[in-house]
């Protein structure tokens, strides 16, 4: 299966572990294997501040490892790759996510309709402004009948996106 796409990376290490770990991540997207202490001289920080960012990985096992005794020094030496598998897997499940929602969204816009306060105040569904005689509850100008065309046209569009970018990492 081909390697994931830096864009991806980006993506799920943002979501899932934060920021501080994209410069560590991509140097393993670049270099395939890395030792720790090469990605700490690399990074230029201390081997515990990189290890605390390979365990946050692995935790998600969004990296693995395989370890080496040095023969000269006796202890082990763990170089570490990008598990591409999992990278796909998660931004998967966060496409899924997404798609849900937005269809959720398009489901609701398209089933109701809704009432915008003049004042921009508040937005509510049929029931609430008939129960409030029109009038907006917080400022007490009168509600509107929203055209939602416009941000369901947009929605449809974003579903479209999300549905083409699942196929494209299936």
């Amino acid at each position: 299966m081909p390697r994931i796409s830096i864009k991806i990376i980006r993506e799920v290490v943002a979501k899932k572990i934060g920021n501080d770990v994209l410069e560590l991540v991509e140097m393993l997207k670049r270099q395939g294997e890395m030792s720790e202490f090469a990605l700490a001289n690399e990074l230029k920080e201390d081997i515990n501040s990189v290890r605390n960012k390979l365990y946050r990985l692995q935790h998600q096992n969004l990296v693995t490892f395989r370890k080496r005794k040095d023969e000269v020094k006796g202890w082990y030496v763990y170089f570490w790759r990008i598990n591409h598998e999992r990278f796909r897997y998660i931004y998967r499940e966060m496409l899924e996510r997404e798609l849900e929602r937005v269809e959720n969204q398009i489901e609701c816009l398209q089933s109701g309709e809704f009432f915008m306060c003049q004042n921009r105040c508040l937005v509510v569904e049929f029931e609430d402004a008939l129960n409030s005689n029109y009038l907006c509850p917080e400022c007490g100008s009168v509600l509107v009948q929203c055209d939602n065309s416009k941000e369901i046209s947009k929605l449809i569009k974003k579903r479209d996106k999300l549905k083409k970018a699942m196929e494209r990492c299936s």
